[in-house]
């Protein structure tokens, strides 16, 4: 067995957190701004959402509820989003850490969405959702 990869759905008409607001802290406004987008997702069959930055929507941000994370198994590199809107992650961190003593080079920058094409896995993961592959 393994996890089993999930269909996932860029919302575009929805900003998860606001430029100086409060996305980088855990609290539970933070969770209210993607109820209706999340309800939308799953009817259209979807069972997790990924925004971009609010600003310009051109780069990943994070999905619903987890962290993202971008895998390049070619060029051996992990990559996620450095922006002040997502919430930093002992999980994310973690993860890091496992990834470089793999060998794997670690880059938190900006992802523009044009460069999800070049990702051979993504991944969402937090605290309580462990990860799976979307």
């Amino acid at each position: 067995g393994g996890l089993e990869p999930v269909d996932g759905v860029i919302i575009t008409d929805f900003d998860r957190a606001a430029p100086r607001g409060v996305g980088n802290v855990k609290v539970a406004g933070n969770y209210a701004a993607d109820m209706l987008p999340n309800m939308r997702s799953k009817e259209q069959g979807f069972p997790i959402g990924l925004y971009l930055d609010a600003a310009t929507q051109t780069c990943v941000e994070e999905f619903s509820t987890s962290n993202f994370v971008g895998i390049d198994s070619v060029n051996k590199k992990y990559v996620t989003p450095k922006s002040s809107s997502v919430l930093p992650s002992i999980t994310n961190k973690s993860l890091m850490t496992i990834a470089e003593d793999e060998g794997f080079t670690v880059e938190a920058r900006d992802i523009p969405i044009e460069e999800m094409d070049t990702f051979d896995e993504v991944l969402a993961f937090g605290t309580a959702v462990v990860f799976f592959p979307v």
